[in-house]
């Protein structure tokens, strides 16, 4: 074994294994941008957990998912994997709770962006009908007018006119 020199420091298991650096966690909320690097040094600390994982947290982990309220880009519903976090500021008092009725129990503080609803083919299919509707009323109330405005001028023509708002 060659001579150790006083002034190279010895080789130790803390010197010569290098440590590769943790990937950073980010919360999988949509619209939630805090991750392990940007939450640093604030107040009240944020933490990351895993999604319930352990068998008997079936149900727990049905819930997460469920709110989350995350879909795959072909519409399927997204599934968390061992890297998947969520984020403390997702629940009540700043942390997840073990007790299944704690508010903290699943998480329940979203963006802004889950307030807002999709609409839906059956929503825009009834707002046509109402505003076809709408317009074909406002069309009898425009026939209306026009009867009460000239009484006298067309008094041959009424018979028609009182059929045409009889269908209205």
């Amino acid at each position: 074994m060659p001579p150790v020199r006083q002034d190279q420091p010895l080789p130790s298991s803390r010197n010569s294994v290098r440590r590769q650096p943790a990937g950073t966690q980010y919360c999988c909320v949509v619209g939630c941008h805090n991750s392990l690097e940007n939450v640093k040094g604030r107040e009240p600390k944020i933490m990351f957990y895993r999604f319930p994982g352990k068998p008997y947290e079936a149900h727990r982990r049905k819930a997460w998912i469920a709110a989350v309220r995350r879909k795959n880009l072909d519409g399927s519903l997204w599934m968390p994997n061992s890297s998947s976090r969520i984020c403390s500021a997702h629940f009540v008092d700043n942390c997840k709770k073990d007790i299944e009725m704690h508010p903290s129990y699943v998480p329940s503080i979203f963006p802004p962006a889950y307030r807002k609803k999709a609409t839906s083919g059956e929503r825009h299919k009834r707002w046509q009908r109402r505003s076809a509707a709408a317009a074909t009323s406002s069309s009898c109330t425009l026939e209306r007018s026009c009867m009460t405005a000239e009484p006298e001028s067309h008094e041959a023509e009424a018979p028609d006119t009182e059929a045409q708002l009889h269908d209205c």
